[in-house]
């Protein structure tokens, strides 16, 4: 029960005190006209501030966007020139196979000059197609840097598709060099002999 009034004491006091402060507020800060001013004020201030730094935090929130879409924009190009790149590095590979196999038709006496001819234009065009797939660093570094990087990606998509569209052309020549030397198109001259031995 002590308890009860003690705790009934203490808000009491406390009560008075709010109220005693908040009356020595009243009389210090002016008339209730002066007070609604210099909360006016006090509220412009603070949107004011608050404006400020929500337009810092969209500047900030623009930039790393743009950075992001920037690293997203060069992983984009790495990827794909790094996919074009392989598939003219297996081309050249394939080229180089093709070539020795029409070096040992030759030495066998077939007319592998029709193949040649094809597998020379098929070199050309993957030698196209590389220089092509080197120039994509080159268009994305012009995007990432440029005003309208919009527009400029647009310019760097139709490198992209120029170069994919050089490495299936390359594609399709080895196919025609691999399709004019199949076996029964190109026959050797001479037979190569085969030792036989008797029992």
């Amino acid at each position: 029960m002590q308890n009860i009034h003690k705790v009934a004491l203490a808000g009491a006091v406390v009560g008075l005190v709010i109220a005693t402060t908040a009356m020595a507020q009243t009389s210090a800060t002016g008339t209730p006209r002066e007070r609604m001013q210099d909360k006016k004020q006090e509220l412009e201030v603070r949107r004011a501030e608050l404006a400020s730094s929500t337009q810092a935090k969209r500047v900030e929130a623009r930039s790393r966007m743009e950075e992001r879409r920037q690293k997203l924009i060069k992983q984009y190009a790495q990827n794909i020139e790094r996919r074009l790149s392989e598939a003219t590095e297996r081309l050249e590979n394939i080229a180089d196979r093709i070539g020795n196999r029409l070096d040992k038709l030759a030495a066998q006496g077939a007319a592998v000059a029709e193949a040649s001819a094809k597998l020379a234009t098929a070199r050309a065009k993957i030698a196209e197609a590389k220089t092509a797939v080197a120039g994509i660093a080159a268009a994305v570094d012009a995007v990432i840097v440029s005003d309208d990087p919009k527009a400029s990606f647009e310019s760097a998509r139709s490198v992209i598709r120029a170069a994919q569209e050089k490495v299936k052309a390359a594609h399709a020549a080895l196919v025609d060099v691999i399709n004019s030397i199949k076996p029964g198109t190109i026959r050797a001259t001479t037979t190569p002999t085969t030792a036989t031995t008797t029992p």
